[in-house]
Formats: structure tokens, sequence, C-alpha cells
């Protein structure tokens, strides 16, 4: 069995838990509302460091990419006009060199018919 003393010394000892798991509570309680302001202030750094370098590189990755589209769109026509030249007989490469051009070439099997 127990003496009044060692109980009593139990009892001490388990009340001063409590209050150091009281305090161990409010503790955790202020860490995480610390960590919550240190989160935010980090979130808006971070916001204020990376969003004007991401929004740089979008604008240059749009500028870029609307010049290759009209280099694109204007290789397209070109190649067309080209298309039709040669359609039309008016290709001046092929009349240099003498050869006819399709529609000649249309009208030379069309007249053998």
């Amino acid at each position: 069995m127990q003496s009044d003393e060692e109980i009593q010394a139990l009892r001490d000892a388990t009340r001063e838990a409590h209050e150091v798991l009281k305090d161990l509570r409010h503790a955790t309680r202020d860490a995480k509302a610390v960590f919550q302001i240190i989160e935010g202030a980090a979130q808006t750094a971070v916001d204020e460091r990376v969003k004007p370098v991401v929004q740089s590189g979008l604008e240059a990755f749009a500028e870029e990419l609307r010049k290759a589209v009209d280099d694109a769109t204007e290789r397209v026509f070109k190649r067309f006009d080209t298309i039709a030249d040669y359609l039309l007989g008016e290709d001046k490469r092929s009349k240099r060199r003498g050869k006819p051009s399709i529609e000649d070439v249309a009208h030379i099997v069309k007249d053998r018919e």
C-alpha cells in the first residue's frame, strides 16, 4: 500500500501534468495562429514576386505567338498567290524557263481531244 505522502506526491504530479498539458495546448494554439500569419505573409510575398514574372512571361509568349501566327499567315497567303499564278499562267519563273503554264497545258490537252 502507498503512504499518504506518496498519494499526495502522485496528486501533485497529476495536477502539475494537467497544468503543463493546459500550457501546451495554449502554446499549440498560439503556434498555429503564428503559422497562419506567417503562411499568409509568405503567400503574399510569393504572389508579389511571382505574379509579375509570370505576367511578363505570358505577355512575351503572347507577343511571340502573335508574331508566329502573322508570319505563318503571310507565308500561306504567299503560297496561295504562287499557286494562283501557276493556275492563271502568270508564273514568271516558268515563263522565263520557257515552260508552259498549267492553263496552257490544259488548253493543249483539250485541243488534243
